[in-house]
């Protein structure tokens, strides 16, 4: 038997208009710099794709995407949200590779808890070190 709360829809539809102004703040940061997009996976994982930034340097890349994920910490009030960093997706179909290689990298979060920012290319140079 069903246990129903009188306040189930109103908690529900709640919970969404949170989840959505969350998302059209992270979007206006994105907005100030090249763009992206920003989606639940699931209730408990949102999904950042930030657009490439038109710059020349990978100095000044580095600095842009240190300035966009200061800010979106401070949007989502996350530290250790921008932890993980997948490839470069070229196109639509790199996505599920992005998504496979975000769960592989979450394996190695507390074996590599020195490093910032875990990426593939990280992992990789440890491993050939060991």
């Amino acid at each position: 038997m069903e246990i129903e709360y009188s306040d189930h829809y109103l908690n529900k539809n709640i919970y969404y208009l949170t989840g959505e102004e969350f998302i059209k703040e992270c979007e206006a940061v994105l907005d100030e710099y090249s763009g992206g997009e920003v989606f639940y996976i699931n209730p408990n994982i949102l999904c950042i794709i930030i657009n490439d930034f038109n710059c020349t340097s990978i100095a000044s890349k580095q600095c842009k995407l240190f300035e966009i994920t200061s800010k979106l910490n401070s949007v989502t009030n996350s530290k250790t949200a921008f932890r993980y960093m997948s490839s470069y997706i070229k196109n639509i179909e790199n996505i599920r590779d992005a998504y496979e290689s975000f769960h592989y990298l979450k394996t190695y979060n507390f074996f590599c808890s020195d490093a910032k920012l875990l990426t593939q290319k990280y992992i990789n140079s440890n491993k050939k070190r060991n």
